[in-house]
Formats: structure tokens, sequence, C-alpha cells
């Protein structure tokens, strides 16, 4: 019998010890973050960039952008698809001496697929690096930033959106073509809404809504009108302006909303029972129950408020009951 019952407790003094030394050497594994590790990505890194894939070389390889640990500039390679092997696709850092001061050759905004040309962004600016001559063009001075520019098929123009008007530069001759000439913050052509970014084309579009024909003759794009969406205004807890466009009008009718209204229905209230002090009170109470709950679970700006005005009626009507003569209410107020 003894024999019996020592095997249970030799086992389960044994899972303890594992247990033990399995949370030891956890805690031993475990490292503090700096702060430039966490919000400037210092090293030792934390998380290590995804390759970015360009475009297909063929139907069965193609071409992507990878930053290997330890590499300053990232890499291009030829993968195959089926295999995933990867080849040395083009060594762009031997263009780095024609190229200007604080562009990485490795890291093109835009490439023609056969490679010969690569497109390039400086301070919102762009830049054109034609491999087979090894020449670099700055192509656009503008205080405004050139987006999403795109090679036309047959590689002799690029398109691009700047300040929400659609353009095209001739590669041959540097010549500038504008295609629309209404872009404002509610009008944009060739740049999606953020629903059709969000919902319709996808993140990977970089909200770009224009496209070459295959002959590169022509560029159809998207031309979207906000003008009549209204702005819902967002506000969050340390008091910052509407979201968009925030105007006297928007900011006073915020103050109306959340500040004047609701103090002045319990204070009104007490007035219209002849008791100001239990207006008071009733104000009183809601501050601090709305400030504990919103600080203790965090309750967002449009719920704050939605909150604030529903507390503020429920405490008028409960008010309203407890002023009745025969209930006593706020007699000694």
């Amino acid at each position: 019998m003894k024999s019996l019952h020592a095997r249970p407790r030799l086992s389960l003094a044994a899972v303890i010890v594992v247990l033990s030394c399995s949370s030891f050497l956890q805690a031993q594994e475990l490292k503090t973050l700096s702060f430039e590790q966490i919000f400037r990505n210092a090293a030792p890194r934390v998380t290590t960039p995804l390759p970015t894939i360009s475009a297909w070389a063929d139907d069965r390889h193609y071409i992507q952008s990878k930053r290997s640990p330890g590499e300053e500039n990232a890499r291009t390679t030829l993968v195959d698809a089926e295999t995933g092997i990867e080849t040395v696709y083009r060594d762009l850092s031997r263009y780095r001496d024609i190229l200007p001061p604080g562009i990485d050759p490795g890291a093109p905004v835009a490439t023609m697929q056969d490679t010969s040309r690569l497109m390039y962004a400086l301070e919102g600016d762009l830049y054109l690096l034609d491999t087979h001559r090894r020449t670099c063009t700055r192509l656009t001075t503008t205080a405004a930033e050139e987006k999403n520019p795109t090679f036309s098929p047959d590689g002799n123009y690029v398109a691009f959106t700047r300040d929400n008007d659609l353009y095209a530069i001739d590669l041959a001759t540097g010549r500038e073509i504008r295609y629309t000439t209404d872009g404002s913050g509610s009008v944009y052509n060739g740049w999606a809404s953020w629903v059709y970014y969000e919902e319709i084309l996808g993140r990977p579009s970089r909200y770009r809504a224009f496209w070459w024909s295959p002959d590169s003759k022509h560029l159809a794009f998207y031309r979207f009108d906000e003008t009549n969406v209204p702005v819902f205004p967002l506000f969050n807890a340390n008091g910052a302006p509407p979201y968009a466009n925030p105007t006297p009008l928007t900011n006073l009718l915020a103050l109306l909303a959340i500040v004047v209204l609701p103090a002045a229905l319990p204070i009104t209230f007490g007035r219209l029972i002849g008791r100001p002090r239990a207006g008071w009170v009733i104000l009183g109470v809601m501050v601090t129950f709305v400030s504990l709950v919103g600080g203790a679970f965090g309750v967002a700006a449009s719920d704050f408020v939605q909150m604030f005005l529903v507390v503020t009626i429920t405490l008028v009507i409960s008010a309203l009951a407890l002023a009745r003569p025969e209930v006593g209410g706020f007699h000694g107020l």
C-alpha cells in the first residue's frame, strides 16, 4: 500500500518542479523594451518589415524588395513563386552615385516592368532614374506632394495626383499635362474618397483612383464630389477641435451641446421648482457621475456627450418626482 501512495506523491512533486522551472525560464526570457525600440524601431528591432512586392517579372517570378536584418538598404530579388527561391534581380546600389542624397536606391515608388526606368520621391517631388542611360532627372519642383506616380504601359508617361487634381508628365520632353482643375478639399480627381479606399479599391491602392489604358493613350479616373457630404465633428478628451474644417459656428454648437445645455437643464429646473440649490445639487451629481464613469471605462467623446444628456434627462425626471410635496424630495434644500 505504501508503494501505491508513493507514486502519486512523487508524480505531483515532479509536476510542481517542472512548472516552477518553466515559469522561472519564462521569467528569465522577458526583456524590457526601450522607448527607442517601441517608437523609433531602433536596434535590436522588435519587428521586421515585410518584403514589398512590386510586380510580376514573368508568369512564374515576381519582383520583391526586402531589407534583411543588419542591412541598411533594401535588396531587390526575383522570387520563384513555386519554390520560393530568390535570385538577385538588380543591384540598385550601383546607381547610388547618380541619385540625390536622401534617396534609397532600393525603394523606388514606381518601376517599369523591365526596370529600364524607376521613379523615386524625395520631399514630395519626383525623380526619374533611367538605368540604361544612367541618368537621374528631377521631374517636379512644387510645394504640393505628387502622389501615386504610375508609369504608362509604354513607359513614356507618368501620371499622378497633386492637390486632388490629375496630372501626367511626358518623360521625353518633361512637359506637364493637367487633366483636371477643380480639385479641392471636397472634390477628388484620381484620388479615392475614404469609403472607396477602405471598402472598394482596398488599402494597397494607396488611394489611387486612376488607370492607364493598355495602349497608353488614355487615362480613366474616378471623380469624387463630397461637397454635400456632412462633416461629423469628432472630439477627444483633451478638447481637440472638430475632426475637419472647424469654424466658429461648429465650435459654438459643440460648446452648447457639451457644456451649456447639460448645465442649464438642472439649474433651470431648480429655479422652476423654487429651489435653486436643488438644481446645483443635480448638476454636481451629474458631473461627478459622468467624470467617474468616463474615467473608469474610457468613454469616447461622442459617447461622453450622449451619456451626459441621458443622465441629465434622467435626473431631471427623478427630481420632478421627488419634488412633489407629498414626497418631500428637496424640501430641505
